[in-house]
């Protein structure tokens, strides 16, 4: 799929980043990814902890460098927990260093 920006099928370690589907496609300052893990043994974020570093590091250098590359922009981490169908999403937010 094109509105694919990341995608690692590793079972343990693996999840998906794709835009909001309320972007427009176009303005890298409006961007909003979208991070889906593999696991299902995750409900929720505050069922994260130490055992899922490898997790949380491999979405973080993965997604980073991607998002990078692919946007032409540095990027920043937010977290947001949002759930659905038991997944956990987390929303990351590129932001441009040059806005006020």
């Amino acid at each position: 799929m094109d509105r694919i920006v990341v995608e690692d099928p590793d079972p343990k370690t693996g999840f998906l980043v794709v835009p909001d589907l309320k972007w427009d496609g176009k303005d890298t300052k409006q961007l909003n990814l979208c991070v889906l893990i593999n696991r299902r043994d995750i409900p929720t974020v505050r069922h994260l902890n130490s055992d899922h570093l490898d997790l949380l590091e491999n979405i973080l250098d993965k997604s980073s460098k991607e998002i990078a590359a692919k946007y032409k922009i540095p990027v920043s981490f937010f977290s947001s927990a949002h759930f659905s169908q038991f997944s956990l999403i987390s929303a990351l937010t590129c932001l441009l260093s040059a806005l006020p």
